[in-house]
């Protein structure tokens, strides 16, 4: 609405990617329509956290990039507790995905990308505040193609699949 859109038309559908119902309307009434049913039909309540949690992106194209794959990291990183690490097969074989993403690890922590964004949202900045939350709170290693300096550049570990198996059979809790 903020953006003069007038029309909405968005889809709810179940994990066979079959139409459950569609909303039409002005956006806001749309989406308040909408997510009860999206929450009934997609989400789980996060019974344990765990010391170890291993997730995949899902492949290709759900890992074509990291702002792809952070959708992962976001839903993945529930089931980890405080100070534990999320391990996620993401290939990211197109990089980051935007421009946009990276410049916000440059400012200097959490607060000042939260700044920058209050002052001059830009594309994807929500992303790499969330990013940075989660890397606040857990450890999070990639196996993936992403190159080591970019990985650190935004607070992950890239690590190989081999030692991704050594941490996962050393971990006394576990979620795969």
């Amino acid at each position: 609405e903020l953006m003069g859109i007038d029309l909405c038309l968005n889809v709810v559908m179940n994990a066979d990617h079959q139409i459950v119902k569609a909303f039409c309307g002005r956006p806001g009434s749309v989406m308040k329509a909408a997510i009860p049913l999206s929450k009934q039909i997609c989400q789980t309540e996060v019974g344990q956290t765990y010391d170890i949690t291993i997730a995949s992106a899902g492949g290709y194209p759900k890992d074509i990039n990291l702002i792809q794959a952070h959708k992962a990291i976001d839903n993945a990183a529930a089931f980890v507790r405080d100070g534990g690490e999320l391990i996620l097969l993401a290939e990211c074989a197109d990089g980051v995905g935007s421009s946009t993403f990276l410049p916000y690890f440059d400012l200097g922590g959490r607060e000042a990308a939260f700044d920058r964004l209050l002052a001059d949202y830009s594309g994807n900045g929500g992303t790499a505040l969330a990013m940075m939350a989660k890397t606040n709170r857990i450890r999070i290693a990639l196996v993936t193609d992403l190159a080591p300096s970019l990985c650190q550049r935004i607070g992950v570990t890239r690590i190989t699949w081999e030692e991704a198996c050594r941490q996962i059979a050393a971990a006394p809790r576990c979620a795969v």
